[in-house]
């Protein structure tokens, strides 16, 4: 076999003709200073177990923090995040990482009321337990009532999927999963920010075949609009809802924003009817779908984000 190597310059061009040097004006290109990816610090604070423990106007505030300092370390996100918690919390990292595994602990023992009052103080700040207008400490009433209203609502706190309320299918707007990853709702000013996972939770219990069919419906809409690596396969974490992995930083989209919008706008057709009807018989008979749909008209589904962003907050 003979290699042919194509010359830069064809014959019968003179030397300093077709690739001869011009002059032009220099670039007048300015980039701005680097930020950090939001779904980094996110991960990054899940690496932590800091991530439950910090609300999303929190978790803002960290990442306009690194991005004044051009600091993206993990000492400084831990150290930012530390600050945060000091001064809104009264606790540190440190703390904020033993609630963390005590408060799993105790979910996992099945003492569920113990787990719920740890979270509520963990979720208090130290002002709370002050009377307004003085320095004096709030009376065993006022504690009770604010102990009622820091009950993990699914709105100020998130729920924990363990919770027997989750358990029996009611939906929250956050929920929180075993290993501490919160979930958001998808809902009006809420958006999928750049999720590494998505939770999807159905309005009655999922058999596991109908878990692994809606999972498989949520793959093929995945792959037709984000363009991204496959989703991983469903673990439920509930009798009505199952999660799928998800990491969107490796869409192959520009646009990931409008490749969300089109997952969300198509996928519950997909769900109720299945994969589009194939007219070839390249992958399969013709008038065959690759994944049928769960032809239940009944049947609805949340979506839940791991990463959200909500404008104007």
């Amino acid at each position: 076999m003979t290699l042919i190597i194509q010359k830069r310059t064809p014959a019968g061009v003179p030397t300093g003709g077709q690739f001869a040097g011009a002059a032009h004006s220099e670039s007048q290109v300015s980039l701005g200073p680097p930020t950090v990816n939001p779904a980094y610090v996110r991960e990054r604070l899940r690496v932590y177990g800091l991530n439950g423990r910090m609300s999303v106007e929190q978790t803002d505030e960290l990442i306009e923090g690194l991005n004044a300092d051009l600091d993206f370390t993990d000492q400084s996100i831990e150290k930012t995040a530390d600050r945060i918690l000091r001064r809104d919390r009264g606790y540190g990292a440190d703390d904020a990482r033993t609630v963390t595994t005590l408060e799993k602990e105790l979910r996992e023992a099945g003492r569920i009321e113990e787990a719920n009052a740890l979270a509520r103080v963990a979720a208090a700040s130290p002002m709370d337990y002050l009377n307004e207008g003085d320095d004096t400490f709030a009376s065993d009433e006022e504690l009770a009532e604010l102990a009622s209203r820091l009950l993990p609502d699914g709105i100020n706190a998130p729920v924990d999927t363990s919770d027997q309320r989750v358990q029996n299918g009611e939906i929250f707007d956050r929920v929180m999963t075993e290993d501490g990853t919160v979930f958001h709702r998808r809902r009006p000013g809420t958006f999928a920010g750049t999720p590494y996972s998505m939770r999807f939770q159905a309005n009655r219990p999922l058999s596991e075949e109908e878990r692994k069919q809606a999972a498989s419906l949520i793959g093929y809409t995945y792959a037709a609009t984000i363009r991204g690596e496959n989703v991983s396969d469903p673990e439920q974490d509930t009798p009505y809802s199952f999660i799928v992995g998800s990491d969107m930083t490796k869409s192959r989209r520009d646009d990931l924003g409008d490749g969300l919008a089109e997952f969300e706008d198509q996928l519950p057709h997909l769900l109720q009817h299945g994969s589009p009807v194939r007219t070839t018989n390249r992958k399969g008979p013709v008038g065959s779908r690759a994944v049928d749909g769960l032809a239940d008209p009944d049947l609805k589904f949340e979506i839940y984000y791991d990463d959200v962003f909500e404008p104007g907050q």
